[in-house]
């Protein structure tokens, strides 16, 4: 299986550097949601919700899907630079390949070719990634969700059967790595608050309250479908009691 990644290595990394830097995607025509999350906090699940109501499509492991598609890029080539990925799926597939090898320059090329060909086909529903930075604010909405330490180490050890201790350990190791991520790639500061035009507590309004949420602040940002010349949303916390 070595074998078989090195060599999708050797076809693919002539490929990628040749077409790093080509601005050739189409212009985003249309209003988008952009889902960022602290790990654990439920943002995927959140944002399937907001997608099936309002029947956009949800683009989250789909734009690695789209990735593989459009430029032929291994799965397993993929799984080691998306950053939405747990830490201990990282030691599984370490053996498998050496992310050092990997251009992520070359990924980040790719991602932003399928978010802005995707912006532009129709309304989406975008979950983390640093996808808000490939898309022009004024049009679209862009939500933080977060949560109390205590719910997403269980939400983790619930998804992946894992413990405490190694829940806790992914959530911080997964946060650093999405933070380095942005860092060094749009030189933004993940927890800068200023970022997002909505920010929702899980813990505090459950996932359908969330997305509840996210459905009106939707409704104000683009009355009657299109997109409403305001200022963005300020962040906000509503409090309510907890949701079981």
């Amino acid at each position: 299986m070595l074998d078989t990644v090195e060599n999708a290595l050797h076809h693919h990394l002539p490929h990628w550097q040749s077409d790093f830097g080509d601005h050739s995607s189409p212009p985003p025509r249309h209003p988008f949601l952009v889902i960022t999350r602290l790990p654990g906090s439920g943002g995927s699940a959140i944002a399937r919700i907001v997608g099936e109501r309002l029947a956009w499509p949800v683009l989250d492991s789909e734009l690695m899907e789209r990735i593989e598609r459009r430029f032929g890029v291994r799965h397993a080539i993929l799984d080691m630079l998306d950053e939405a990925r747990p830490s201990f799926l990282y030691e599984a597939l370490g053996h498998l390949l050496s992310h050092d090898l990997i251009s992520q320059n070359a990924y980040l090329c790719y991602l932003r070719k399928v978010v802005r060909a995707a912006a532009a086909e129709g309304p989406a529903v975008f979950v983390g990634r640093g996808t808000h930075f490939f898309l022009p604010r004024k049009q679209g909405l862009v939500v933080r969700v977060v949560a109390d330490v205590h719910d997403r180490v269980e939400r983790i050890v619930q998804r992946h059967g894992v413990s405490k201790s190694v829940a806790r350990r992914t959530l911080a190791e997964t946060h650093a790595r999405r933070a380095s991520f942005v860092r060094t790639y749009f030189h933004r500061d993940i927890d800068d608050m200023t970022l997002y035009d909505l920010v929702v507590n899980s813990s505090q309004l459950g996932i359908e309250g969330c997305a509840d949420v996210v459905l009106a602040a939707h409704r104000a940002r683009f009355p009657h479908g299109r997109l409403k010349a305001t200022a963005p949303i300020a962040a906000a916390r509503a409090p309510a009691p907890h949701a079981a």
